[in-house]
């Protein structure tokens, strides 16, 4: 996805599947915007809050690769230990 300047936005153990194979599946791109338009646009769809977010992206709307990869692991941690990293 992200090769092709796609990001889901919206990561998190709800949205990680395990196949049968073991292969992780990754679920619900409602959140799901393309880099072009983040940039042309402004305003960043209200009401997107997660504990998965990364900091950065939570707080201005600067979404990118790594605000991705960053929830992965939080999410990663979550199903391995039963918990979140970080309290609300």
């Amino acid at each position: 996805m992200h090769s092709l300047g796609i990001y889901h936005r919206d990561l998190k153990p709800l949205n990680v599947m395990i196949s049968a194979s073991i292969n992780l599946l990754l679920g619900d791109f409602g959140a799901t915007k393309d880099e072009k338009s983040l940039q042309d646009s402004n305003s960043e769809q209200t009401g997107m809050y997660s504990k998965y977010f990364a900091d950065a992206a939570a707080r201005a709307g600067n979404f990118s690769p790594a605000s991705d990869v960053y929830a992965f692991a939080l999410c990663a941690f979550f199903i391995l230990h039963g918990r979140p990293l970080f309290n609300e």
